[in-house]
């Protein structure tokens, strides 16, 4: 599970492979498109490919651009700082003069995510690399400048009227003004006005202040964008509180919802893999991984032994290269493992009987928060072990309008149960309830009726982990009308599926010997009723439909590990009441 490389090592390998690259080519996973940049980058380019969605030149071609221009700088910029190497250290000078020049630093007419991006390699350069030239810090101050001048209007209007983070708090939509797009904005434009020395550094920190400590009240409440966009928008508020002094800084540190931020990206990972994050909402583990950096970047701020022992379990190939920088340069501290148990993960309950290979792990998605990015998908669950999770979901969200996309956020794309063909449309806002009810064993119940509107019907979901073998969720329905109810269990592309005695198998090849069995109160199962759903990325889906006359019932869906088909251990009217 730990990495057997350090993160010099790492940032070396790529520093090397990057300095030898003349393209830098940019993924855009989430339309299918990649583009191959002529290095070193001289601007914004709006790319003119056709899109099926939407105009070419309204897609935000600038933020995929810029994540991968910062990672390549990072690897380029640490590797040249630590060991001068010429043939390095000439590819990020040249990098580096070339971003000095672009003529703007965002590509729309308003606070931008490549905005903040520019601001923070910029001052990154500046502020942490002895090795450019004096006419080259000279270029990066003044590029700084203009960029700092030109965001502080923008950030003037969204937030100027805002002097504490009481009044964001007590607004009508405090998220509304705590979105990750102009607040990252702003965070690198008081990056690059720390890096410049501007006069507007104490005014943009002030605001800061306010924004950052009203989103970790209103995260106090349940407030969450998923791991993938709180762990990108805390990657920057990171950077951005070492710039501070420690007398302004702390309060922040030491801010109860910041743990919360931490316990997204430790408490959510496959038994096995620290860096194999649940799939639930809006999440990319490979290629959102920005919040392994700010956890490596608060670490350095702040060292704390659980952070320690998380990041000591994260493979050093997974993170981003600035985060590999700052977990080099943090303080060497005592290691304390998590406990296992029944956890809270701020938009997620997690049942963990442990962190190994061989433990078994839930995570039941439960948040109410209004982002997009967290989905409708209130009780469905995910099953880990080995470094994967079996059961799982999209995990994201397609933006072109083409299968794939309806089914990333479709009435298929999870397993809480549908009603008459349709899913969750509406939120919750009470939390799960966690328990232990015995000696490893977990659960979380959870209220679901009111995730779906005009729905006759009252619904509960709860959820055991029994060990390192055996999971159930139990479904209660009263129903005030006869309706077909739906479930849609989607597996890990990997495994292949098998049908025996009425049960579902999963198996894997890289657990031998051992499947996922899968069974329901409610009747056999079949072959016919596992399929791989139009827009899959290659896992098959267990689809099961029935229909129900009004009245109160249960039902009951049994996983249990077994090297072959086990005998049912427990009848549904055995279950806790």
């Amino acid at each position: 599970m730990k990495t057997q490389t350090t993160p010099q090592e790492v940032v070396r390998r790529r520093a090397k492979d990057e300095a030898s690259k003349d393209r830098l080519i940019v993924d855009y996973y989430r339309v299918r498109r990649k583009l191959a940049y002529p290095l070193p980058i001289a601007g914004l380019h709006v790319a003119g490919f056709p899109l099926r969605s939407f105009p070419s030149a309204d897609y935000p071609w600038s933020i995929w651009l810029t994540w991968s221009l910062e990672e390549r700088l990072a690897a380029l910029g640490w590797a040249a700082e630590w060991d001068g190497n010429e043939a390095i250290s000439t590819a990020a000078a040249r990098d580096l003069a070339a971003l000095a020049a672009w003529p703007r630093y965002r590509q729309f007419e308003r606070l931008d995510l490549a905005m903040g991006h520019a601001g923070r390699m910029l001052w990154r350069a500046k502020a942490h690399w002895h090795w450019p030239a004096p006419a080259l810090r000279d270029a990066l101050v003044q590029a700084m400048v203009r960029l700092v001048e030109d965001a502080l209007p923008f950030s003037e209007g969204l937030h100027g009227s805002f002097k504490t983070a009481a009044q964001i708090i007590e607004s009508h939509e405090p998220h509304a003004h705590l979105h990750n797009i102009p607040t990252i904005a702003t965070l690198g434009a008081a990056l690059a006005a720390h890096g410049a020395g501007h006069p507007s550094a104490d005014l943009l920190d002030a605001r800061l202040e306010v924004l950052v400590g009203a989103l970790l009240e209103i995260r106090m409440r349940g407030h969450s964008e998923g791991v993938a966009y709180d762990g990108y928008l805390f990657d920057f508020i990171a950077d951005w509180l070492s710039c501070l002094p420690e007398a302004r800084r702390r309060p922040l540190l030491g801010h109860p919802g910041l743990e919360s931020v931490f316990g997204e990206s430790c408490r959510l990972h496959a038994p096995g893999d620290a860096v194999a994050v649940a799939e639930l909402g809006d999440v990319e583990p490979v290629q959102m991984n920005f919040h392994l950096s700010a956890q490596a970047k608060l670490q350095a701020l702040d060292p704390t032994p659980g952070r320690a022992w998380f990041l000591g379990q994260c493979a050093a190939e997974a993170m981003r290269s600035d985060g590999l920088a700052a977990l080099h340069h943090a303080p060497s501290t005592p290691q304390e493992p998590l406990p296992a148990g029944a956890a809270d993960a701020q938009y997620a309950a997690v049942l963990r009987g442990g962190h190994d290979e061989d433990d078994l792990a839930v995570a039941v998605s439960a948040s109410g928060s209004p982002m997009g990015h967290i989905h409708f998908d209130r009780g469905s669950i995910v099953i880990g072990t080995r470094g994967r999770w079996l059961i799982t979901d999209p995990g994201y969200q397609q933006y072109v309008e083409t299968t794939e996309r309806t089914f990333t956020i479709g009435a298929k794309a999870h397993n809480a149960p549908t009603l008459d063909g349709r899913a969750q449309d509406r939120k919750a806002s009470a939390r799960p309830v966690l328990s232990s009810p015995g000696r490893g064993t977990f659960r979380a119940d959870l209220e679901l009726g009111e995730c779906y509107s005009e729905a006759a019907a009252k619904i509960s979901r709860s959820v055991w982990l029994e060990g390192k073998r055996n999971v159930i969720v139990r479904d209660r329905f009263t129903l005030g009308r006869r309706m077909e109810l739906g479930y849609h269990w989607l597996a890990d592309a990997g495994a292949g599926w098998w049908i025996e005695g009425g049960s579902a198998c999963l198996a894997w090849d890289s657990a031998p010997g051992d499947c996922l069995w899968i069974r329901t109160s409610h009747g056999p199962l079949s072959e016919r009723l596992v399929d791989r759903l139009p827009g899959s990325r290659g896992g098959m889906t267990l689809s099961y439909s029935f229909t129900e006359e009004p009245g109160t019932f249960e039902i009951a869906w049994w996983f249990q590990l077994a090297s072959s088909l086990p005998e049912p251990r427990q009848r549904l009217e055995d279950l806790e009441p």
